[in-house]
């Protein structure tokens, strides 16, 4: 009879020490998930940047609004000038076409 508190004493001895080591080792697993996480956003930044930085690259003098709509997409505003001229607004970038639809000058985006 006496050996099951011993039993239990000698467990309780050995489980203790095991379960710090195992809330130190999820910590030490939590700093580096927090870490990884970090390093994933700067490098979905970075290749956001420069997925963006490329496209604006391929803009010419002259390009049609449909060339540029195809490699852009839709713009988020579009204004009209009283010469027939277009003004598109893409989030922190403006482009501006003549009456025929000819792209005559833009601004590249700034980064946050």
């Amino acid at each position: 009879m006496r050996s099951k508190p011993i039993h239990i004493i000698f467990l309780v001895l050995i489980i203790i020490p095991f379960l710090k080591g195992q809330n130190n080792t999820f910590k030490d697993l939590e700093k580096r998930v927090e870490q990884l996480e970090g390093k994933v956003f700067d490098l979905e930044r970075k290749s956001i940047d420069t997925l963006i930085e490329s496209r604006w690259h391929k803009l010419k003098k002259n390009m049609k609004k449909k060339d540029v709509q195809s490699t852009f997409g839709s713009p988020d505003r579009v204004g009209k000038f009283a010469y027939g001229g277009e003004l598109w607004g893409f989030s922190n970038a403006i482009l501006r076409f003549d009456k025929n639809g000819s792209l005559e000058y833009w601004t590249k985006p700034l980064r946050n």
